[in-house]
């Protein structure tokens, strides 16, 4: 009789195990490519990260210039609640500094997110410095400080934006862009929208966006690779994310902790619940 009377608790200890299984595969976003470069101080040449679709990072003679950037596995660039990995890229040598990660090929279609931090160290208005992504040796879109004053966003066949947030030497910045891509490579009809420092408690708004609600037009392109570029100038990046939706490249801590913390406390209540009726009924 005692098993009997238990039974109708195992079901509910039962859920709450498939409940947090079900919240762990939701909180762990699927991200196309991650790099938070907690790899071991030194050249970035041949070093692989820890994070999702990590290879090797590589040189490259792609406009003349096959200097590579380092990392430091000492520092971290940190944004509000991002959740970080301690280590960071940066360039330091005179002249300009270049590396590559490949991360298979992606469709010139659908919704991509790309983020990162970067601090500008040393430079000028006619230096350049941030995240380029590839298709082969072709460079389709360029985020970061694009020979301008202010922070800028470039896309091949239309795009050119500078945002009204300047590039202040020490100071670091956290840059989003959202491409939505129609496959149209005839035309420009694809948009992208890039934020300086948004607030990452949830989804910006398109109106929120550095290039305002109507975002900026481009050609849809193809891409399989990162490349960290800097190019009279030196500086860090980190925190590197390529995903399909806002959470992917911006994930932040505290929630899977409160979700989890509630979970625990579901739980211990059952436990209590079933050691409460098996004492009843012993």
């Amino acid at each position: 009789m005692q098993n009997l009377k238990l039974f109708p608790l195992l079901p509910f200890a039962t859920a709450l195990v498939a409940a947090a299984s079900l919240l762990t595969a939701t909180l762990q976003a699927a991200v196309i490519a991650y790099e938070g470069f907690d790899i071991p101080s030194g050249s970035l040449q041949g070093m692989k990260g820890s994070g999702t679709g990590t290879v090797a990072w590589q040189a490259s003679t792609w406009n003349n210039t096959d200097n590579v950037w380092s990392a430091d596995s000492t520092s971290t660039l940190s944004y509000g609640s991002l959740q970080t990995a301690m280590g960071m890229a940066f360039s330091s040598g005179a002249g300009n500094q270049q590396s590559f990660r490949s991360f298979g090929s992606q469709s010139a279609t659908g919704t991509y997110w790309m983020a990162f931090s970067m601090n500008r160290t040393t430079g000028n208005t006619s230096s350049s410095m941030g995240i380029s992504l590839f298709d082969g040796g072709s460079e389709n879109t360029f985020v970061g400080q694009a020979g301008q004053t202010n922070y800028g966003f470039v896309a091949n066949f239309g795009g050119n934006f500078q945002s009204t947030t300047p590039v202040v030497s020490g100071e670091s910045a956290f840059l989003l862009a959202r491409y939505v891509m129609d496959g149209n490579t005839g035309g420009q009809t694809s948009i992208a929208h890039y934020w300086v420092n948004p607030d990452i408690s949830s989804q910006p708004s398109d109106a929120s966006a550095a290039n305002g609600t109507g975002g900026t037009n481009f050609r849809a392109f193809a891409f399989d690779s990162f490349r960290l570029g800097s190019f009279g100038s030196q500086g860090v990046i980190d925190e590197l994310r390529l995903g399909t939706t806002f959470g992917d490249v911006a994930p932040i801590p505290e929630p899977a902790s409160f979700v989890f913390a509630g979970v625990g406390l579901l739980a211990l209540f059952a436990h209590r619940r079933i050691a409460a009726v098996a004492r009843k009924h012993s």
